[in-house]
């Protein structure tokens, strides 16, 4: 009796942690990777005489649109690059709807066709590598988009070969090897399993050897062949 009860309230400051949260999350790395779609095209068009100025000035583009962006850039092969860039950058480019899709189509070349390129970012992974892997599929999502039935497609990658098929189109692997649908899925179980041994193994594998003459001969034979089977 004539006790009176107390309210305690505890008020905590975390605007810091919150900012630091949102910094955390802003700087998180990402993987963007550039594909030239029609590079070959381009180049042949450009003829002899302005194949390397054209391929120099692509480069420049892409090297000047990284350093506008602060981004880390490496060249997988001519017409592939890859762009480290933070989260907070994604998002910038993002809202500008990547205007270097657009810019890339006005380059100035002695070609009068124009550079289209297609994007694939990767984002989310728990390493720069995954990410890297998220990208590539990213892009080759991107390139299959444009496939429509009746395309042939050359690929060295399975799964891209097996996207192609599932759309209508014809698929060629580099080497000769016509993708069908008798032989797809036992070929991307093969990448599959050889894609866990190489994770169990400590080994590094060799990469690809250098390309010859037969496998130009090869190559050729297999797509003429093609060509016929599809009435073209």
């Amino acid at each position: 009796e004539g006790e009176t009860a107390s309210i305690f309230l505890y008020f905590l400051d975390i605007t810091d942690y919150r900012d630091l949260q949102r910094k955390y999350d802003a700087e998180k790395m990402c993987i963007i990777i550039i594909s030239i779609d029609n590079y070959d095209e381009v180049s042949a068009n450009a003829g002899e005489d302005h194949e390397v100025e054209l391929q120099g000035e692509i480069d420049r583009f892409l090297r000047g649109w990284a350093m506008k962006h602060e981004a880390a850039i490496f060249r997988y092969k001519d017409h592939l690059y890859g762009f480290a860039v933070t989260k907070e950058t994604l998002n910038e480019l993002k809202e500008d709807k990547f205007s270097v899709l657009d810019d890339a189509r006005d380059l100035k070349s002695a070609t009068d066709f124009p550079v289209t390129l297609s994007i694939g970012v990767g984002i989310g992974g728990d390493t720069p590598r995954q990410n890297d892997s998220f990208a590539q599929d990213a892009v080759d999502i991107a390139l299959i988009n444009l496939c429509n039935k009746g395309d042939i497609v050359v690929t060295q990658d399975y799964g891209v070969a097996a996207m192609a098929l599932g759309k209508g189109a014809a698929a060629i692997h580099q080497s000769g090897k016509i993708f069908t649908d008798d032989n797809i899925d036992g070929l991307l179980m093969e990448r599959h399993i050889a894609k866990v041994a190489r994770r169990k193994s400590k080994n590094h594998l060799k990469g690809p050897r250098k390309r010859t003459e037969e496998d130009d001969r090869r190559f050729e034979e297999s797509f003429r062949r093609l060509i016929c089977g599809m009435g073209l």
